[in-house]
């Protein structure tokens, strides 16, 4: 993802002016959906590209999940798991997913093997989201089970739906996308996970701003998950069993 674009390092020599100026002009279509001026003008649906970027570059301590990663089709085994960083010190790892051109959130505590979905407009949760996430979770819990009181022996994990009391609620079809960053952030520094449309404008004009100067190289890395030693049992599904009717 990140090695499709040019981004500066502060680290390296500056180019031509002429090439800097094209540098951040192409950063402005590529992020351009945040303030409705990118390459589909008019459109203001952030993908994945700037989810990815935004939460990497703000959230650094924290392990980002490529959304490709939580795609159905997408295997984990073959193709291991693209993230921000290479390893989870804080214990935190951020999932954004896309599910049917809907932008959630899954936040894995690596210690307590829970997943809670954050999902601004109160779906009840599929069961190939919770299969995808549960999937991606406990390949991460393997690899990273923590050290001294912190190691994990079960690698149990628990997926989750957020109580709707607890964070914002959508009531568009457009800013799912920006409240799935701001939750995050806002957990991360476990502040209010509410939000108002004036929060979504400015969190938006903010973040165009913040994309187009940064000059830092965005980076992923493949995490290859353990070998499986047996075949994982069948889970039970999800879905919920119609109730019939007493007979009178």
């Amino acid at each position: 993802m990140a090695d499709e674009i040019c981004i500066l390092s502060s680290d390296d020599e500056a180019p031509p002016e002429e090439q800097q100026v094209s540098i951040l002009e192409q950063r402005k279509l590529q992020y351009g959906a945040l303030i409705g001026q990118g390459t589909n003008k008019g459109s203001t649906w952030i993908n994945d590209r700037t989810v990815f970027d935004y939460l990497s570059l703000k959230l650094p301590e924290f392990l980002v999940i490529e959304p490709l990663v939580l795609q159905a089709g997408y295997n984990i085994d073959l193709r291991g798991i693209i993230g921000s960083r290479e390893d989870a010190p804080k214990g935190v790892v951020l999932m954004p997913m896309q599910h049917e051109n809907h932008w959630i959130l899954g936040i894995l505590e690596i210690q307590l093997g829970m997943v809670a979905v954050f999902d601004t407009l109160r779906k009840e949760l599929d069961e190939d989201v919770w299969m995808k996430m549960e999937d991606v979770a406990k390949a991460l819990i393997k690899k990273f089970p923590g050290t001294g009181s912190n190691h994990r022996t079960s690698n149990a994990v628990y997926v989750i739906q957020a109580r709707d009391d607890q964070y914002a609620m959508q009531f568009d079809l457009v800013n799912c996308g920006p409240l799935i960053c701001m939750l995050a952030c806002a957990y991360s520094a476990r502040e209010s996970l509410f939000f108002n449309e004036d929060d979504i404008t400015k969190w938006r004009e903010q973040t165009f701003e913040f994309l187009v100067k940064t000059e830092v190289n965005v980076q992923s890395y493949r995490i290859v998950p353990p070998k499986e030693a047996d075949k994982a049992p069948k889970r039970a599904s999800l879905k919920k069993t119609k109730k019939t009717k007493k007979a009178s």
